[in-house]
């Protein structure tokens, strides 16, 4: 099975490069430094990592979106991410308990304590993230708050991430790419192919559909067509959406 991007991300590897290949070795560091990066909360050098293309795909997509979404409808979408926030804290002990049912094995103090985590985070990055920030296309200063680390909080708990695995070697191939092996706590050993892209070591699944994934993104947001009716039956269903999830504050069960 290979690893997602995010699993891999959310990994904490140890290095071992006893006789390894300068490739091999620059694939491992690579690998390790990602994954200390997410854990540690410090995205803004993760994504300084990323191939210099892969930072310009994702400031256009991000500016085009910027530039094709409505002011209005933004900012009550904001409205409604932090009213879902509200209700996450609210009902903190009910969301925790539907983590706990998909994941058993986590611990119901530490996923508790993420949910708050990650909602309170959410709450302010709907405040903050404003639409002029996304025009601007500074993605390192998006990626530099500090509620963009916070909110992954609970997706860490409840993910497939595994943060017992560690780097138990790497292995260089004939194309030039890097076998990273990977050993979980119960012992099993996967690997997950790293590529190098303009100098930066990536994991080949990420490589293998960037360029797919960015043109699908541009064509979505070049279809994005918000009129006046559209508008504003989006802005009249806003307080109806509001006033629903603000109800769920008085929710009794899951």
């Amino acid at each position: 099975m290979k690893y997602s991007v995010s699993a891999f991300l959310a990994l904490v590897p140890v290095l071992s490069i006893v006789a390894a290949t300068p490739a091999e070795k620059s694939a491992e560091a690579a690998a390790r430094q990602y994954a200390d990066c997410f854990k540690s909360g410090r995205v803004a050098e993760a994504y300084a990592m990323l191939p210099a293309s892969y930072q310009k795909d994702i400031v256009t997509v991000a500016t085009s979106f910027g530039a094709k979404m409505d002011p209005e409808i933004w900012n009550e979408a904001r409205g409604i991410v932090g009213t879902l926030a509200d209700v996450a804290v609210a009902k903190s002990d009910l969301v925790t308990a539907m983590i706990i049912e998909k994941t058993p094995t986590a611990s119901k103090a530490e996923v508790a304590a993420a949910v708050v985590k990650s909602a309170t985070a959410l709450k302010s990055l709907s405040t903050k993230l404003t639409l002029d920030m996304i025009k601007s296309g500074n993605i390192k200063k998006i990626v530099s708050l500090p509620e963009m680390s916070a909110v992954g909080a609970v997706s860490k708990l409840a993910g497939e991430a595994d943060d017992t695995a560690t780097v138990t070697g790497a292995k260089e191939l004939a194309d030039g790419s890097v076998n990273v092996s990977f050993k979980n706590a119960k012992g099993v050993v996967e690997e997950t192919p790293f590529v190098k892209v303009e100098g930066s070591w990536v994991p080949k699944d990420m490589a293998d559909g960037w360029k797919e994934g960015m043109t699908e993104a541009k064509k979505n947001i070049e279809s994005m067509k918000i009129d006046a009716k559209m508008k504003q039956q989006l802005l009249s269903m806003s307080p109806m959406i509001k006033m629903g999830l603000a109800g769920a504050k008085n929710a009794t069960t899951k």
